[in-house]
Order: structure tokens, then sequence, then C-alpha cells
């Protein structure tokens, strides 16, 4: 191979290298964004504090749901969490199944949480206050699930259990990424679901499918979900 080529291969691989995806979404969202990391930055240390006793990657945690708090907004969370105590609670999660609360959970992620966590050693079901928990598919038992999302302390456990969850699923393939790559990974789960196989969920950081998904008008401008988590890592 000529000096020439090794030099090209070389530039190329560089390039390779540099994120050129690079979006200034403080523009792009505008007030949205600057309204996220303000609630984000007003939460952080509850957020931490209540993380603090799970023992979960904190910071990584909080740049995971940061979309969800730049999608969020109060009334239609407010409207969202009625229909389902209207629908889900009394026919359950194929009749509703919105994402509510600060990091946008929906009845079928939690469920799914709390029997997989019910599957953990009896140490990891006390750590995380499951100990002895009982599911059942009735009124009652999602009337306690859209109680519990709508409470703050509620849905960083969930999230930790999540990190829980798929850390102890993808260790062997967590171990070998990079810092950037374990927060894209852990973002590209937590959107898309972390039941997929690790090459699936990883396709995710490339699809630019946030925030409308496959509600996106024609025209609308979508970005990808991983990335925004990441750019708020960088300023954390």
């Amino acid at each position: 191979m000529s000096r020439v080529s090794i030099i090209i291969l070389l530039f190329l691989a560089y390039l390779f290298t540099i994120d050129t995806r690079a979006v200034d979404y403080v523009q792009v969202f505008g007030s949205s964004y600057t309204k996220a990391v303000k609630l984000a930055n007003a939460r952080k240390l509850d957020i931490f504090d209540e993380l603090e006793n799970y023992k979960v990657n904190k910071k990584l945690l909080l740049a995971v749901v940061f979309p969800e708090l730049l999608r969020y907004k109060y009334l239609q969370d407010k409207i969202e969490t009625l229909a389902l105590k209207v629908f889900f609670i009394n026919l359950g999660y194929d009749y509703a199944n919105f994402s509510i609360g600060l990091f946008q959970m929906k009845p079928s992620f939690v469920i799914r949480l709390e029997n997989e966590i019910l599957q953990q050693s009896k140490y990891v079901q006390k750590r995380f206050g499951f100990l002895n928990h009982i599911i059942k598919d009735n009124k009652e038992y999602r009337e306690q699930i859209v109680e519990r999302l709508e409470i703050f302390e509620w849905q960083v456990k969930y999230l930790a259990i999540f990190y829980y969850l798929v850390k102890n699923k993808f260790n062997k393939e967590i171990s070998n990424l990079s810092l950037r790559e374990k927060v894209i990974f852990f973002a590209c789960a937590y959107n898309v679901g972390y039941t997929k196989s690790f090459r699936k969920i990883m396709k995710w950081k490339d699809v630019a499918y946030f925030p409308y998904g496959k509600f996106a008008a024609s025209g609308q401008r979508q970005f990808i979900y991983s990335d925004i988590s990441w750019n708020f890592y960088q300023n954390l």
C-alpha cells in the first residue's frame, strides 16, 4: 500500500471518530430546551439523593431521561394520567398505556420492571423494596401502578431498577463500551425497550425518531434520542 493510500485511510478513520451530527439543541428546541435544563437542574439533587439508595450511575441516568424532561408537558401529563385512571385501571394497558410523570413512564414498562425484579434474588428484591411483593392482574394492582407513577420517588426507583436490569443483562457488552457509548446504549434501551437484543438496541443510535415518533407529520424534523442524552451529559 502506498504512503498516499495510508494517509487517506488514516484521514477517513479520523473523520469517523468525529460526531458529524452535532446539533445545537438550544437553537432547535428554543425555550423548551432551556426549561428542560432548568427542570433537570432544579430536581438534580432530589434525583441524585434518591438514586444514592440504589448504587447506580446517577449522572448517566439523569442524561438518559433528559429527553423525557424535554418532552414533558404538565397539562398533557395531567390529561394522560386521567385517561389511565379511567381506562387503564378498569380495562388494562391494551386500552390505555400513556407515558406519564417526570420520566414519562408507561404502565406496561413498570409492570415489566416489577415482574423482572421479582425474578432476581431475595437480596436484590429487598434492595429495591420488592421483597414479598405480589403482582395480580386486577383493578387494585393497576390502580397501585398509576398511583406509583404519579409519585416522584417511585419513578426514580423504577429508573434505578431499569439500570440494574439492563446492566445485569448486558454486562459483557457494556464492559467493552466507552463512556459515550454507554450513555448512548442506556438512552437507546430506555427509549426503545431494553428487552431487545444488544445489536437491535444499538441500531437506534442512528435513528431520528424523537420527539414525535411514528406520529410525526410530513416535514416535521426529528432527532436522535441518544444524541440529546449525550449532549446533555457532557454539560452536566
